[in-house]
C-alpha cells in the first residue's frame, strides 16, 4: 500500500487519541525529524514527525527512544517555548493531490498556533494567528515562500476521525520506523568496521611479505662470511664480486660500488640482524592483527544482529563494548563521532568517561585494564598501589591488568583467576586461547628511566598458565565496563 494513504490512516487513527492533549515536549532526532510528547486522556502518547525526503513520516510511536540520541535544537527550543504545555484543539490535512500536502495541528497556548507539516517543501512550521512563521526547520526557506496551506485557499479537510482503540497502521508503520532507523544505522557502523578490515588485511598482507623476507636472512649472514674471507679479492668500485662458497660453488654478492670492501661487509651483517629482530617481531605482530580481524568480525556480527545498536538501545553499550577500544586506536572516536551525528551528546552533557576498562571480579574487586601503552604507563606510575596485584600476559604483548587491593577481603583464586582471564583476552595471544600469565603486587613492578611507554620489569613474581573459558570471560565483561574510577 502507498506510504502516503498509510500515513493518512495512521493520521486518521491518532486523532481521536490526541485532540485536547497536552503537548509536553518537542525533541529532535534528527534535523528532519521531531518526536512530539503528547499527554492525553492519561496517556503520553509519542509522535514522530519527520519530512525527510526519503523517510517522509507522521505516526505514533509504541517503544521509547533511547533519550541519548534525542537533542535540542535552536528551532525547538523554540517550539517548546510557544507551544510547550499547550492543547492540541484541532487536526487538519491540507494539499493539491496526493503527493503535495500536508497536515495542520491547531495548538492553543496563551495564543492560537498553528504547527504545519509540509511534505511538499520538507518543512516544519509554526505560525502565529496572523500567519507570521515563528519556525521553519529549513534555513534557506525564501522569505514569503509559501506553503500548500497558503497557496490552496478552503482546502482543509478535517477528515473522518473515527476512534480505532487498535491503531493497526500506527503500529504497523512504527515497526517499520524502528526497521529502517536501526538498519540505516547499523549500515553506518558496519561501513566504518569494513574500511578497519580493509586496513587490517592491507598490514597483514604486508606483514607477511615482510615475514617472507625476514626468513631469507641466513643469506645476508652467509654473504657476509663469505666477503669476510675474501676481502682482498674485491677490488675498489666494484659492483659485484663472485667468490666460492664453503662448498665450493660460485657465488656472486652484489656491492655498493661507493663503499669499500668492509663497509659492504658489515652492511650485509645488519641486513641479517634487522632481518633476525623483524623475524623475532613479525609473528607476534600478525597474530595480534589476526586476533583484530576476530574482534571486528564478532563485532560486525552483533552489530548486523543489533544485539548492541538501536534505537530502542542507549549507543553506551556499543562505546563500552571492550572490542571497539582494542581494534585500533582511534577506532572508538571515529564511532563516537558518527553517533554524534545522530544526536548523541549534541545537547544533553554525559559523564566523564574513564581513562581505563573497568570491570568487577565475581567476589565484587575492581579490575582496570589499559587499552594501550598511554594507558598501561598511566595506571602503572600513577593510579596503582602497592599491594594492588598486577598482570600481564609472558613473552607477548597486551594490555596491564591491575586488580585492586581493598581492606575488607584478600584477593581469592577466583580473584586472580578472572585478572588471568583479563590480561589473555587483552593480549596477542588471545586468538590461541591460551598463554602463560605473569603477576606480582605492584610495588615489585618498576619502569626503567628512559624506557618506552608500556614497558615495566618486575620481580617476585608467580606464573599461571591459562586458557580461555568463554562463560567466566562473558560474565567478567558484562560486570560494568568503563565505570567512573573512584
Amino acid at each position: 500500500m502507498d506510504t502516503i494513504h498509510l500515513t493518512k490512516q495512521a493520521l486518521s487513527e491518532l486523532t481521536p487519541l490526541i485532540l485536547g492533549g497536552r503537548v509536553e515536549r518537542i525533541r529532535n532526532l534528527d534535523e528532519g525529524t521531531l518526536l512530539v510528547s503528547i499527554y492525553s486522556r492519561k496517556k503520553r502518547y509519542l509522535l514522530v514527525l519527520s519530512v525527510m525526503k526519503r523517510s517522509m513520516r507522521l505516526h505514533l510511536l509504541f517503544e521509547p527512544v533511547c533519550k541519548e540520541y534525542l537533542y535540542s535544537s535552536p528551532r525547538t527550543d523554540l517550539l517548546n517555548r510557544h507551544i510547550a504545555r499547550g492543547r492540541i484543539c484541532g487536526v487538519s490535512c491540507f494539499g493539491r493531490g496526493l503527493r503535495d500536502w500536508g497536515v495542520c495541528f491547531s495548538v492553543h497556548h496563551e495564543k492560537d498556533f498553528s504547527l504545519l507539516v509540509d511534505f511538499s517543501t520538507a518543512d516544519i512550521l509554526l505560525r502565529d494567528s496572523e500567519r507570521n512563521v515563528i519556525v521553519s526547520l529549513q534555513d534557506g526557506r525564501p522569505k514569503g515562500q509559501q506553503t500548500i496551506e497558503e497557496a490552496v485557499q478552503d482546502a482543509a479537510d478535517e477528515g473522518d476521525f473515527s476512534v480505532n482503540r487498535e491503531l493497526c497502521v500506527n503500529r504497523e508503520l512504527a515497526r517499520d520506523f524502528f526497521e529502517e532507523r536501526n538498519e540505516r544505522l547499523s549500515r553506518e557502523l558496519l561501513k566504518l568496521l569494513r574500511t578497519e578490515e580493509k586496513k587490517t588485511e592491507r598490514l597483514l598482507k604486508k606483514l607477511g611479505e615482510e615475514d617472507d623476507e625476514a626468513k631469507q636472512k641466513e643469506r645476508y649472514r652467509r654473504w657476509g662470511e663469505l666477503l669476510k674471507y675474501n676481502l682482498d679479492r674485491v677490488r675498489k668500485g666494484a659492483s659485484s664480486v663472485t667468490v666460492h662458497d664453503f662448498d665450493a660453488n660460485d657465488v656472486e654478492i652484489s656491492l655498493d660500488p661507493r663503499l669499500t670492501p668492509v663497509q659492504n661487509m658489515n652492511i650485509l651483517f645488519e641486513r641479517y640482524r634487522k632481518m633476525k629482530r623483524r623475524e623475532a617481531g613479525s609473528a607476534q605482530r600478525i597474530e595480534g592483527e589476526r586476533g583484530r580481524l576476530e574482534r571486528i568480525e564478532d563485532l560486525k556480527r552483533r552489530i548486523s544482529q543489533t544485539e548492541i545498536i538501536g534505537l530502542q538501545r542507549p549507543p553506551s553499550i556499543l562505546l563500552e563494548t571492550p572490542e571497539i577500544d582494542m581494534i585500533r586506536r582511534g577506532f572508538s572516536q571515529k564511532v563516537r563521532r558518527l553517533l554524534s551525528k545522530k544526536g548523541l551528546q549534541k545537547g544533553v552533557p554525559t559523564e566523564r568517561r574513564s581513562p581505563f576498562l573497568r570491570f568487577v571480579t565475581a567476589s565484587g574487586k575492581t579490575l582496570l585494564v589499559g587499552r594501550n601503552a598511554d594507558e598501561n604507563d598511566e595506571l602503572v606510575r600513577r593510579v596503582a598501589r602497592g599491594n594492588d596485584l598486577w598482570f600481564h600476559t609472558e613473552g607477548a604483548s597486551g594490555s596491564h591488568v591491575l586488580l585492586r587491593y581493598e581492606k575488607k577481603g584478600e584477593f581469592t583464586e577466583e580473584d586472580v583467576r578472572d585478572a588471568c582471564l583479563l590480561a589473555l583476552h587483552f593480549s596477542r595471544l588471545r586468538s590461541a586461547g591460551s598463554g602463560t600469565v605473569v603477576y606480582t603486587f605492584v610495588k615489585h613492578v618498576k619502569k626503567p628511566k628512559g624506557s618506552k611507554k608500556g614497558h615495566v620489569e618486575y620481580y617476585s613474581n608467580k606464573t599461571k598458565i591459562v586458557t580461555l573459558q568463554e562463560r567466566a570471560l562473558a560474565q567478567i565483561l558484562n560486570s560494568g565496563r568503563n565505570s567512573k574510577i573512584t
